[in-house]
């Protein structure tokens, strides 16, 4: 479980570095040997961060993941999952009813991708589901409509609650 909250929090981290900083600065962030051993700056989860929208939904469309478009303020690439990846279904405890529309199950693209090389990790385990609190926060009333917020107010973090097994 530390393991996953570090990875992504570590995505959520690289996320905000994005291309506004050196590649030296993002290098900081990503130190994480679990995503690449050698040089942290090439770590997926910096590529991520630095794609544009429309880089990031033509991966997702590339790794056919798949998604929905959504709105939600302070998120820079809104996207909701409308399936698993690997097998995985990465989702919130409330009713079935209710998934399509509530906002704690809005991701950004960037993270929806490191959820994907997540989720190829946890299939090798027979995980089929993390039910997590929220991905995101719906912004605070006054939030800026140009604001883009970071981890959950971005839509780039994921609190898991729960592992489920195939069995």
């Amino acid at each position: 479980m530390a393991r996953l909250g570090f990875v992504l929090l570590l995505v959520a981290t690289a996320a905000l570095a994005g291309p506004k900083r050196s590649k030296h600065a993002r290098a900081r962030h990503a130190t994480s040997r679990f995503l690449h051993p050698d040089d942290p700056a090439d770590a997926p989860a910096v590529r991520y961060a630095a794609l544009s929208p429309e880089a990031c939904k033509a991966e997702l469309t590339q790794r056919h993941i798949p998604y929905r478009d959504e709105t939600a303020k302070g998120v820079l690439i809104p996207v909701r999952l409308t399936g698993p990846l690997h097998g995985v279904t990465f989702r919130t405890d409330v009713a079935d009813t209710q998934r399509e529309t509530t906002p704690w199950e809005i991701s950004d693209c960037r993270l929806v991708l490191a959820l994907d090389d997540f989720a190829a990790m946890l299939e090798k385990h027979d995980i089929v589901e993390v039910r997590h609190y929220s991905i995101y926060r719906v912004a605070p009333a006054g939030w800026p409509d140009d604001r883009i917020g970071a981890q959950h107010n971005g839509g780039l973090a994921l609190d898991a609650g729960r592992f489920i097994k195939a069995d």
